[in-house]
C-alpha cells in the first residue's frame, strides 16, 4: 500500500505529499488488522492437527471457523458504535487488548474449550475493527491518495492470506500448532507496542445503529452453533434443543421487528428485489466453496489423501494466487473486452460448478498436483464472482442507501457462508462415521465422505449457476421491453 511520499493527481499534475504522521497513522492501524487477518485465517490449516489432539470429531473442530465467521458479521455494524466510545486510537487500543486476551485463552490449553473461547474473543475484537479501517485510512490520507487504497488493500489482504497458509503450515510440521498463536501473540504486542505512535485523535460522532435487529441476529449465531453441535454427544440433547428453538424464535422476531416496526426502513425489504437476492446467494456460495478448499480440502488432502502438513499448506497457495488473480485482473480483462458483469457472474458460476463437479467424480484417485489444477480452477470461478457480485448488486446506489445495502450484502454472505461450512462439516462425519465407524481416521475408507460432500457442493454450485442463469435471462427480457416501450431513452 502506497502511504508514504508522492503521486500524481487524476490530471497529471504532483500529489501533494503525505504527512509522516499521515503515514505513521496509516500503517500502524492497516499493521493491526494484518495481525487480526493472520490468525482468523490460520486455524483452518491447523484445524487437522487441532483434530488429532481433541477426539471430538470434525463437526465440533470445524466451529473454530464457522462461528467466529458467523459472529464477525453481527460484530459487522457495531464497529462505528465501538469508535463513537472513545478516541480511534484508544478504541484501537482496547481492540487490540481484547485480541490477545483471546489469544492467550487459546494458548492456555489444547483444550478445545480454551480454543473456541479464545478464537471467538479474537472474532469480537476483529469484527469490532476490521470494518471500518479502510474507511480510517481514506479519512487520513489526502484525496490525491484515495485511488491507492482499493489497490494497497487488495495487496495486504492477498499477501495476508498467503502468509496465513505458509507459515502455519511450517510451524504446525515442525513442531505444533500452538507456536503459531505464539507468533500471533507477540506480533500483536507489536502492533500494541507501535499504536503508541498513533497521533491522531479523529472520534467518530456520527451514529445511526438498530440494537433490536443486532440483538436479535445472534440468532443466526445460536442456530450455526446448534447445527454444528448436533453430532457432539458430550453436550445434553436438552441444551441443542433450547438453543435451536431460541435461535429459531429470535430469527423469527428479527424478520417480524424488520417487517413490522422497521417498514421502509428494515433492510430486509432489498431482498425483494431478485437481483439483490440472487447474486448475494451466488456470493455466500463463492465464499463457502473457498472456506470448503481451505477447510474441507485439508482434512481431504491431510487425513484422506496422507500428505505432510508442510505439502498441504504449499498447495493451497496456487488456488489462493489464482483467487486474488481473478480480483485483481479479471475487471481489467472483462472491461478489455466489454463482457458485462451479468455474464461475467455467469461464467464464474459456471467455472466454480465446473470445478466441484470435477473435484467430486475423481475424489477417491486424485494427487497433489490434480488438487492444485481443480482447487486453483474452483478459486478462479471465486474470484470472478468476488467483485462482479457486489459490483452488480450495488450499481447505481449511492450515500446511505449503498451503505445500508453493501452492509446488509457481506452480512448475509458471511451468514450463509459459515451456515453452508457447518451443514458440510457435519455431513462429513455423518457419512465418514457411517462408512468407517468412528470418527474421522485418515483411512482410504473415508474418501468416501469427501466424494459425498464434494458432490453436494456441486450441487449446489450447479443451481445457484441456474438461478443466475435464469435472473440474466430475466434481466434481459426486461430491458428488452424497456427499450421497445421507450425507444429513445
Amino acid at each position: 500500500m502506497i502511504l508514504g511520499g508522492t503521486g500524481m493527481d487524476k490530471s497529471g499534475h504532483k500529489a501533494k505529499p503525505i504527512a509522516k504522521s499521515e503515514s505513521i497513522n496509516a500503517i500502524v492501524f492497516v499493521s493491526g488488522m494484518v495481525v487480526m487477518l493472520f490468525s482468523m485465517l490460520a486455524t483452518m490449516v491447523m484445524l487437522p492437527d487441532i483434530l488429532r489432539v481433541n477426539d471430538i470429531g470434525i463437526a465440533s473442530v470445524q466451529l473454530v471457523n464457522t462461528i467466529p465467521i458467523a459472529l464477525i458479521a453481527i460484530m459487522y455494524p457495531i464497529g462505528s458504535a465501538w469508535l463513537r466510545l472513545g478516541s480511534v486510537r484508544r478504541m484501537y487500543q482496547i481492540s487490540l487488548l481484547i485480541f490477545l486476551i483471546g489469544t492467550v485463552l487459546m494458548l492456555a490449553s489444547k483444550a478445545f474449550a480454551w480454543i473456541f473461547v479464545g478464537k471467538i474473543i479474537q472474532a469480537v475484537s476483529f469484527g469490532l475493527f476490521f470494518p471500518i479501517v479502510i474507511p480510517l485510512v481514506r479519512v487520513l490520507l489526502p484525496n490525491n491518495y484515495q485511488g491507492y487504497v482499493g489497490i494497497g488493500r487488495k495487496i495486504v489482504i492477498s499477501v495476508t492470506f498467503g502468509l496465513s497458509i505458509i507459515i502455519p503450515g511450517i510451524l504446525v510440521s515442525v513442531a505444533d500448532w500452538r507456536f503459531v498463536y505464539y507468533l500471533v501473540l507477540a506480533l500483536a504486542v507489536l502492533a500494541l507496542v507501535a499504536s503508541i505512535w498513533l497521533t491522531t485523535e479523529l472520534e467518530v460522532h456520527k451514529l445511526n445503529l438498530d440494537w433490536y435487529s443486532i440483538l436479535l441476529s445472534i440468532g443466526f449465531l445460536g442456530f450455526v452453533w446448534s447445527v454444528g453441535s448436533s453430532l457432539v454427544k458430550a453436550v445434553p440433547l436438552e441444551v441443542k434443543t433450547l438453543v435451536f428453538i431460541g435461535s429459531l424464535l429470535l430469527i423469527i422476531g428479527y424478520i417480524i421487528y424488520n417487517q413490522y416496526v422497521l417498514k421502509q426502513k428494515s433492510s430486509l425489504r432489498v431482498f425483494l428485489n431478485v437481483k439483490f437476492s440472487v447474486l448475494t446467494f451466488n456470493s455466500a456460495v463463492a465464499a463457502m466453496s473457498m472456506m470448503a478448499v481451505l477447510t474441507i480440502g485439508v482434512l481431504y488432502l491431510e487425513q484422506g489423501l496422507h500428505y505432510s502438513v508442510f505439502l498441504t499448506s504449499l498447495s493451497l497457495i496456487p488456488s489462493v494466487a489464482v483467487f486474488f488473480g481473478g480480483v485483481f485482473f479479471g475487471t481489467k480483462l472483462s472491461n478489455k473486452l466489454k463482457i458485462s458483469r451479468l455474464t461475467k457472474i455467469k461464467i464464474g458460476s459456471a467455472i466454480l460448478a465446473t470445478g466441484w463437479l470435477i473435484m467430486a467424480i475423481f475424489a477417491s484417485s486424485l494427487n497433489l498436483v490434480a488438487f492444485i489444477v481443480i482447487s486453483s480452477l474452483i478459486e478462479l470461478g471465486h474470484g470472478i464472482l468476488a467483485i462482479a457480485n457486489r459490483k452488480e448488486v450495488l450499481h447505481k446506489q449511492k450515500g446511505a442507501t449503498r451503505r445500508k445495502n453493501r452492509q446488509t450484502f457481506d452480512q448475509c454472505t458471511f451468514y450463509l457462508a459459515s451456515l453452508g461450512l457447518t451443514v458440510l462439516t457435519v455431513l462429513l462425519q455423518q457419512i465418514t462415521e457411517s462408512e468407517v465407524g468412528g470418527t474421522l481416521p485418515g483411512t482410504l475408507a473415508s474418501l468416501s465422505g469427501y466424494r459425498a460432500v464434494f458432490f453436494i457442493i456441486f450441487v449446489i454450485t450447479i443451481f445457484n449457476w441456474a438461478i443466475t442463469m435464469m435472473l440474466g435471462h430475466t434481466l434481459t427480457f426486461i430491458e428488452t421491453l424497456r427499450s421497445k416501450n421507450h425507444p429513445n431513452k
